[in-house]
């Protein structure tokens, strides 16, 4: 006959917890907080943590309806070549005659992203993003329906224990936990894969007068602009920040 091992979970009030068997249990943990839970878990305040979310240190989260949201891609301001600013800009449906704007589909928690400072103490949220960015190159974010104040955020908006996990690593100067960094998307690992593939063709047919980014991405768009990823922009875009990430080791 089969051994039945059955544990009892002994319930107690908050100042002991619950406990299974000799073992307290945590229960402290979560997939995602409250504001004040937060600032109850961190012993600060929830004033603390409004300030640390107004100034994009702190990401927000916000239970997002099903639907379809529209998208857009961080593309270079103006001044990228300096700043390094990139802003949201639409992505276009090239198969839609009306060049509608594409959409995707979300569901659940999403990150807040891109707040817009309107005073001293408010901000607005107008985009979500499924990764804890939206700050880089590339980065697809999506439109909010209504734009959500910060009050609303921190009276409906949860942080999520893995943005709770780099805020702390950020605050203690330890960096990125080890696995937090966003990883690639299909798309942007398509685009790099079919730009070094083009310039690996153009290093094994050596030219003259190929001595600028302008000439490569000349020939490169001549040879392979149907690829994804080869497009004007795009390399523009890649080939200034290549050089910067060189010039900055």
């Amino acid at each position: 006959m089969a051994k039945t091992i059955s544990t009892w979970i002994a319930g107690a009030d908050s100042s002991s917890g619950l406990w299974a068997g000799d073992m307290k249990l945590d229960l402290s943990k979560r997939r995602h907080y409250t504001f004040p839970a937060l600032a109850s878990r961190l012993e600060c305040s929830v004033d603390d943590l409004r300030y640390f979310v107004l100034e994009g240190e702190l990401i927000p989260s916000r239970f997002l309806e099903s639907g379809t949201y529209l998208k857009y891609q961080m593309e270079p301001n103006e001044d990228y070549e300096t700043t390094g600013h990139v802003v949201p800009y639409p992505m276009r449906d090239a198969d839609d005659p009306n060049d509608a704007i594409q959409r995707g589909w979300l569901n659940g928690f999403h990150y807040l992203v891109l707040p817009n400072r309107t005073g001293s103490n408010q901000c607005e949220f107008s985009f979500a993003a499924t990764l804890p960015s939206g700050f880089d190159l590339g980065d697809i974010i999506y439109e909010l329906v209504t734009s959500m104040s910060i009050d609303d955020v921190m009276n409906t908006g949860v942080v999520m224990a893995v943005e709770l996990d780099r805020f702390e690593a950020m605050k203690s100067g330890k960096g990125t936990p080890a696995g937090l960094e966003k990883p690639l998307g299909d798309r942007e690992r398509e685009n790099l894969l079919n730009i070094i593939g083009a310039l690996l063709e153009l290093i094994k047919s050596p030219k003259e007068n190929r001595d600028s980014n302008a000439a490569v991405i000349k020939e490169m768009l001549a040879n392979y602009s149907d690829k994804p990823g080869i497009k004007g922009r795009t390399l523009e875009q890649k080939f200034a920040a290549a050089t910067r990430s060189l010039q900055s080791r």
